[in-house]
Formats: C-alpha cells, sequence, structure tokens
C-alpha cells in the first residue's frame, strides 16, 4: 500500500504555540487511529515515528502501510466493550474482554 493521509489541522493556526500544535497533532493521530480501528476495521499496524509525518500543509500522513491488520465486528465490539470498562476503571470486565479477544483454547477461572 502507499501513503495514507488523514484529517488536515488548520495550516498556521498554531505558529506561536507549540506545545497545543503537539497536543493537536497528537489528539489527530488517535482519531485517525479510532477511525481505523472501531469503525473501519482496518488499521495500520506498524505506526512508529518514522511512519508518521506532520507535513507542512497541516496534514498528518501515516505511510508504509504494507503492515495492516483487520478486525472482524465481533473483535471491534470487543474492543469497543474493553475501552469503556478502561475509562470506568473496571478490571474485572477488562480482562473478560481480553480473555474473550484472546479465544483461549482452555478455560480460565477469574476472581470473583
Amino acid at each position: 500500500m502507499g501513503c495514507l493521509y488523514v484529517s488536515k489541522l488548520g495550516h498556521g493556526k498554531y505558529e506561536k504555540d507549540a506545545l497545543a500544535e503537539r497536543k493537536a497533532i497528537s489528539g489527530l493521530l488517535v482519531r485517525a487511529f479510532f477511525q481505523q480501528i472501531y469503525i473501519d476495521g482496518v488499521f495500520h499496524a506498524d505506526p512508529h515515528p518514522g511512519n508518521l509525518f506532520y507535513l507542512e500543509d497541516g496534514r498528518v500522513a501515516l505511510i508504509d502501510c504494507g503492515m495492516v491488520g483487520s478486525l472482524d465486528p465481533r473483535s471491534q465490539q470487543i474492543l469497543t466493550e474493553l475501552l469503556l470498562a478502561i475509562v470506568d476503571l473496571d478490571a474485572q470486565r477488562c480482562s473478560q474482554l481480553t480473555l474473550q479477544l484472546a479465544d483461549s483454547m482452555e478455560p480460565v477461572n477469574l476472581p470473583v
């Protein structure tokens, strides 16, 4: 695969506030990966700093899409529930959902 370009920030909007710009770029990347995982079901599976670029015109580019992952609807649903369990600080539910994703061949007994 070639390059994948995601949403654009307002070019020049953060010229004098580097911290605000870094936060905006980080938010943009989080939204891009949430879109890939929770909506599209296909995601860039090698997102190291060498594959992420902030372009001069305010776009963020993800390159080297040779390694991608795909999620079936069941896995997307479990990941959505897992995110909500994390937000709720529900460790028990996080454990249950993680085991559902793992498709364990043997039963696992979780403490109640």
